[in-house]
């Protein structure tokens, strides 16, 4: 079974992501302070700081 990973913003939960990969999701959204020279470790970080994660253990199904 493929691991997955929700993501939910935490100010704002509309803003929310379905991923197998958490790694290049938190490099696409901060790909303009990698480019800066920001560490991979600090963008994570701000990204832990700003979003709640959840590893998905089975399927998701839409119900509507």
């Amino acid at each position: 079974m493929t691991k997955k990973f929700l993501v939910i913003e935490i100010d704002d939960a509309t803003f929310y992501y379905v991923v197998h990969d958490l790694e290049s999701l938190i490099r696409d959204m901060y790909e303009a302070e990698l480019t800066n020279g920001e560490s991979y470790e600090q963008v994570e970080e701000w990204f832990m700081d700003d979003h709640k994660v959840f590893e998905i253990h089975g399927t998701v199904e839409a119900i509507n």
